[in-house]
């Protein structure tokens, strides 16, 4: 296709947080002139919308990890104290300012559109079936390209023995909600129960509001308007926290929780953002000699182990944790994608009203359902309860994105018939099954630092993920006109989303690129990458969800970025240093600055010869 064409045809960039936004910054920045932002929302920033975002919410990243390379972010309040944490207005201002002044002049953005359905039709074009939720109206939108960026946490999951509907079947009277809605329905769940009236009063007496979880959900609310008020510093906490300083009884069920990372005072840059974390955790590829020193001998191993070992120790004690807690039935933070960063201590933490036992903590045990008046156990116990917060995580966005039906309205004037949805799906393989290539993925990871891994379920092993570099369905690969942004799951989701976004504009524009020649070479890099993902992080299978795990570098993300580098062939391990220093150099989104004009000059240069 001549590159006029290309550039000069719609895009749909579906979805406008931080990985839409910046997804069509560069789109727009490499020259293609029809990019089309579609949103459900109000405004943008997805889970940082405005109307999403809430009083002093704080989120896990700090200063300099969540923002792009065009735009410098403030530093946040506090920051010598906090560590430089983000706030949800900081992430939200900033996202609106970056929309502002780098995007919305230059792109048509659809507030208030719910995407219904994605087909390709026979002669390769896109359908976008949509609702605006202003008129109410349906119509259909067409695109030689898409890009979904709708995230993984916007799609609530709750199991249908905690659901409300089964709530209403047991004649449980107290508001049955999901973590994700229930800011929005804090006054229904604050009305559901009386407040502890003072300072040693009887807890017993009152029935408390139930927390289930002990993942992120339940361990990311605030503190009350009642403390802002006072001008008491403003922290990040759980759900749990917030309704505990409203005056609230609350019990905290769950099997395990959460680990989590702390220290009395801010760790040094140098080891926060730089890239010592991933070097001590292992990745597909031992790309130095110091990984393949840590992770293929014994006493490398030893170095390794020791290190994550202390890293748990000390958040322990940092929080004076006794070993009999509950906080103990945590997750490894080497084994887990499930953790959390708590930065410094604090007294008005959820870790530490657990210590004291101002939050109650029934662990381990499962909820399984409800009676007229308490939440079922699977200990067999009953736990009274008046309202219920479920923290169960969430579904995929990609659900039922390929997979809906269109209204035949919306079809009828097509030129060209639409293939049917499941021939949609076929064609792009966007499925969790395994796709038996294991016979041609000849890695074993014979790591020693994976030796003695956790024991899991062989059935929450039964999965797969199709995307290739977790940006492309593999077997999309040789249509260049779909991808995925904000799906590859790392703690630098600034860097990541930008650097993906430049791997998919070079995609869109046929730039070379190191990809494969075939898609059967696509589906086995695919199906090793799934591979790798179990060996590496036994169980995520039954807790992770495409839509934000479709790769699980976590930990070893600069060593991700770096291949999507070179997948460009741009130069990689742009964060310098010589043979000493390299591991300790702080990494910025700052080094992708120029990032557009070294691939121009690349292209440019390949068309001059």
């Amino acid at each position: 296709m001549e590159p006029d064409i290309v550039l000069s045809a719609p895009i749909a960039v579906i979805g406008t947080g931080p990985a839409g936004l910046i997804t069509a910054h560069v789109l727009l920045q490499d020259g293609f002139s029809n990019v089309h932002l579609l949103t459900r929302d109000k405004t943008v920033g997805g889970v940082w919308a405005r109307e999403r975002v809430y009083p002093s919410l704080y989120i896990n990243n700090v200063h300099g990890e969540y923002r792009f390379s065009a735009l410098q972010m403030p530093v946040p309040a506090r920051a010598e104290e906090t560590g430089g944490r983000l706030s949800g207005y900081d992430m939200c201002s900033y996202m609106e300012t970056f929309a502002r002044t780098h995007v919305e002049d230059k792109i048509k953005i659809r507030f208030q559109t719910e995407i219904l359905n994605l087909q390709r039709r026979g002669d390769g074009i896109w359908v976008v079936a949509i609702k605006n939720l202003i008129s109410e109206t349906n119509e259909e939108l067409l695109y030689s390209r898409v890009v979904v960026c709708t995230g993984g946490s916007s799609k609530p999951y709750i199991p249908d023995s905690l659901s409300s509907s089964n709530a209403e079947k047991c004649q449980f009277h107290g508001p049955v909600i999901h973590f994700n809605e229930s800011w929005s329905r804090m006054t229904d769940i604050l009305a559901a129960t009386e407040p502890i009236q003072q300072e040693g009063e009887n807890r017993s007496n009152t029935h408390p509001i139930v927390v289930i979880g002990g993942g992120k959900s339940a361990q990311e609310w605030v503190l009350s308007p009642s403390r802002r008020a006072r001008a008491e510093p403003i922290v990040s906490f759980s759900a749990c926290t917030y309704l505990v300083n409203e005056g609230r009884r609350v019990a905290n069920v769950f099997e395990t929780v959460n680990a989590f990372v702390a220290s009395p005072k801010p760790l040094p840059n140098f080891i926060r953002k730089s890239r010592m974390t991933g070097i001590c955790s292992p990745s597909i590829v031992l790309r130095s000699r110091l990984e393949r020193f840590l992770h293929t001998t014994w006493i490398g191993s030893k170095i390794v182990k020791y290190i994550w070992d202390r890293l748990t120790a000390n958040s322990f004690a940092t929080y004076k944790v006794p070993l009999n807690s509950p906080l103990r039935l945590s997750r490894s933070l080497f084994w887990q994608l499930r953790g959390g960063d708590e930065g410094v201590y604090r007294p008005n933490s959820y870790h530490s009203f657990v210590n004291s036992g101002t939050i109650e903590v029934v662990a381990p045990a499962r909820a399984v359902g409800f009676t007229e008046d308490s939440v079922l156990l699977s200990t067999g116990e009953r736990l009274p309860a008046k309202a219920v917060i479920v923290c169960t995580g969430y579904s995929s966005s990609w659900d039922g994105l390929f997979d809906s039906k269109i209204d035949a309205c919306l079809v009828s004037d097509s030129p060209v018939d639409l293939k049917t949805t499941e021939t949609t799906i076929a064609e792009i393989g966007l499925t969790n099954e395994p796709l038996e290539l294991e016979a041609k993925v000849n890695d074993a990871w014979d790591y020693t630092t994976l030796a003695n891994a956790p024991t899991v379920d062989p059935k929450s092993e039964r999965w797969s993920n199709p995307m290739y570099r977790g940006i492309v369905p593999a077997k999309n690969i040789m249509k260049r006109d779909l991808a995925m942004n904000g799906a590859v799951f790392t703690p630098n989701c600034g860097y990541t989303f930008e650097l993906c976004a430049h791997w998919i504009s070079a995609y869109f524009r046929v730039d070379a690129m190191r990809l494969p020649s075939t898609m059967e070479q696509a589906l086995v890099q695919a199906e090793r990458n799934s591979m790798w993902m179990k060996r590496r992080f036994p169980g995520a299978g039954s807790y992770i969800n495409q839509s934000y795990g479709s790769s699980l570098p976590y930990f070893s993300w600069p060593q991700a970025m770096d291949e999507l580098l070179e997948d460009m062939y741009m130069p990689s391990m742009r964060s310098g240093g010589n043979w000493f220093t390299w591991p300790f150099k702080v990494i910025s989104v700052d080094e992708l600055a120029s990032l557009t004009e070294e691939r121009r000059a690349k292209r440019n240069g390949a068309s001059a010869m």
